[in-house]
């Protein structure tokens, strides 16, 4: 219809009359699109059902249990085409929740498994229960390298439907202005950090030849080492005087704190090694999330790691040795990263490798 009026030479195309009449088409469909997280999740729930994990034999709950991966996430695979093909995706938040519940749902079969285990311990030396345990791992292992592959298949659907160009934007015709907010603010959420890294690769302020004093370290980096600074001077009232209640209760929930020492603002020491060692992991795992970097782009994320050291540096805290190795692998020339990335983790010379699109020899 739409390609009918804009293919009449003597049509008038009101965009606003025709936003309105695809709203009046669509109409109907908006209260089902806005209940969808609540139809996927009794669908999931009700496939979910149809997995049966618990038997009376903890050998035989187990091998249950790893049979049972691939079907899980079969439907979980099914969801994602259900919501494409019926929504356009504009369900996607509902979704997000149905898969929550789901995955919530299906890690209860593990944990009770845990307790199948629990009551069969015995006082003497058990190795069948010992495997057990170990293929269980294992298992649980799989499940979660199966959700990190899922939740980068989730993340591309949705940079994907943000990149395609169409003349109907299905979101204004199948969701209603709460819905339509939250699924602006997920699409907000997921593009933003590829957006961050793009603009390096269209910017004249950077090219590969500049020299490293050209880069300024970006907002969000500079917003973590503000707080990082910032926060000693919370912690003096509390933890760099004598606190026996506070130290008390911070030795009995963390190891750490019981093995410092005695002396005064030791606790307050510790407490900023763990926030900084929080911080360094996090950002280790973000950086290994991104999915393609330029050479200038990877340049500026190995600045940006570098001004964490800095901070760090001025609280007396060592950066963590993960990200020393992806700052120095951001930094290699892509024609020498084959013979100067020797040395380091493979784990982390493979993912560089890959966010920087370098073509392995």
């Amino acid at each position: 219809m739409l390609n009918i009026i804009e293919q009449n030479p003597t049509a008038k195309v009101d965009n606003a009359k025709i936003l309105d009449f695809l709203k009046a088409i669509y109409k109907h469909l908006v209260v089902y699109i806005c209940k969808y997280a609540a139809y996927e999740q009794a669908n999931l729930m009700k496939n979910l059902n149809n997995i049966h994990c618990m038997k009376d034999e903890l050998p035989e709950t187990i091998q249950a249990l790893g049979l049972s991966i691939s079907q899980a996430f079969d439907y979980t695979l099914e969801a994602k085409g259900r919501c494409e093909l019926f929504t356009e995706n504009c369900g996607f938040c509902g979704l997000l929740v149905a898969l929550k519940a789901f995955f919530s749902n299906y890690a209860g079969y593990f944990r009770v498994a845990l307790r199948q285990i629990d009551r069969s311990k015995k006082f003497e030396e058990d190795w069948n229960t010992f495997q057990l345990c170990l293929s269980l791992l294992q298992y649980t292992g799989e499940v979660l390298l199966k959700v990190q592959q899922l939740e980068k298949d989730l993340t591309a659907t949705v940079l994907d439907y943000n990149k395609k160009a169409t003349n109907i934007k299905y979101s204004l015709l199948l969701l209603d202005s709460d819905n339509l907010r939250e699924f602006q603010s997920l699409i907000k959420c997921v593009t933003e950090d590829p957006e961050t890294w793009t603009q390096f690769d269209t910017s004249l302020l950077h090219n590969s030849n500049m020299p490293d004093y050209s880069f300024s370290p970006q907002e969000y980096i500079t917003q973590i080492g503000q707080y990082l600074m910032t926060l000693p001077q919370h912690l003096e009232p509390f933890l760099f005087s004598e606190n026996p209640s506070l130290a008390c209760a911070l030795k009995f929930v963390d190891q750490e704190y019981a093995e410092s020492s005695d002396t005064e603002g030791a606790l307050a020491r510790m407490f900023l090694v763990i926030m900084a060692r929080g911080t360094c992991n996090s950002f280790t795992d973000k950086i290994l999330s991104i999915c393609k970097l330029s050479q200038p782009a990877s340049r500026q994320l190995a600045h940006d790691i570098n001004y964490l050291k800095n901070v760090l540096q001025d609280l007396g805290i060592l950066l963590s040795d993960n990200l020393q190795q992806l700052s120095s692998l951001l930094k290699i020339p892509a024609d020498q990263y084959q013979t100067q990335s020797l040395g380091y983790t493979a784990k982390y010379v493979a993912a560089v490798r890959q966010i920087r699109n370098i073509a392995s020899n």
